[in-house]
């Protein structure tokens, strides 16, 4: 069975300091090239959490021990880093338009996570994570339900030839609300997150650099204050 794994932009079997964005390391917000390395230290964490949960949905099989089902259990770990990094994404995507728009960075960063990102279709950053709002929805709606879930705390289902994310939830733990039942391939997450990594690193040195690499200085105060408004302008691979 082929592991899917996100590209993290690895140069040998080690983890190394070039697969860090060369962003500024001197904000009002801290270093965001070193904040750029956590998440590469995370994704190498969640690559070799799903490598783990292939390797225990292939033993949960061969012994057909589902009452031990260490699998979802990874499964769930991996959804909740890929949550974290993504809103850590939309963090560091505003701080960067922002500067970007104004030659400043943000007092506050108004826009914080997936759920505040989907709410704001009238900002620049929603439009500028256009090609993935569907994917995100998908994200927040299964994230929150293995946060929050009392109707889904008791799933038990397992996939047929592969690890799935499965998630079942009322919003707001409230039944008068439509249920939403979620079956996805772990695969299909895994690529769908190295899509949006590779177009956040992309961006990130776009909007934070200049077109020779060079970091660029602050046009104006180095902080910004807030503005009021919306958010202003705000390739996986595998391994068998």
């Amino acid at each position: 069975m082929s592991i899917p794994q996100v590209d993290n932009h690895s140069i040998g079997p080690y983890m190394s300091v070039t697969q860090m964005m060369p962003l500024p390391q001197n904000t009002p917000w801290g270093n965001l090239g070193l904040k750029s390395l956590k998440i590469v230290q995370r994704i190498e964490h969640i690559n070799r959490r799903i490598r783990q949960a292939y390797q225990s949905f292939e033993e949960t099989h061969r012994i057909k021990a589902v009452a031990h089902d260490f699998e979802s259990l990874e499964v769930e770990e991996v959804i909740y880093w890929i949550r974290k990094s993504v809103d850590e994404f939309v963090q560091l995507l505003y701080v960067a338009e922002q500067f970007h728009a104004k030659g400043s960075y943000p007092a506050r960063i108004e826009i914080d996570c997936i759920g505040e990102l989907l709410k704001r279709s009238d900002s620049d950053l929603y439009r500028m994570f256009n090609r993935h709002h569907a994917k995100l929805r998908q994200l927040n709606e299964v994230g929150n339900a293995y946060k929050h879930s009392f109707l889904g705390s008791e799933l038990s289902l397992v996939g047929r030839d592969e690890p799935v994310v499965f998630s079942l939830s009322a919003p707001r733990n409230d039944l008068a609300n439509p249920v939403q039942f979620n079956s996805i391939r772990l695969a299909d997450f895994v690529q769908h997150f190295d899509e949006l990594y590779q177009f956040v690193r992309g961006e990130c040195v776009r909007l934070l650099l200049g077109p020779n690499g060079e970091q660029r200085a602050p046009t104006s105060s180095s902080v910004a204050a807030p503005s009021g408004n919306s958010g202003g302008n705000a390739g996986s691979k595998s391994v068998s």
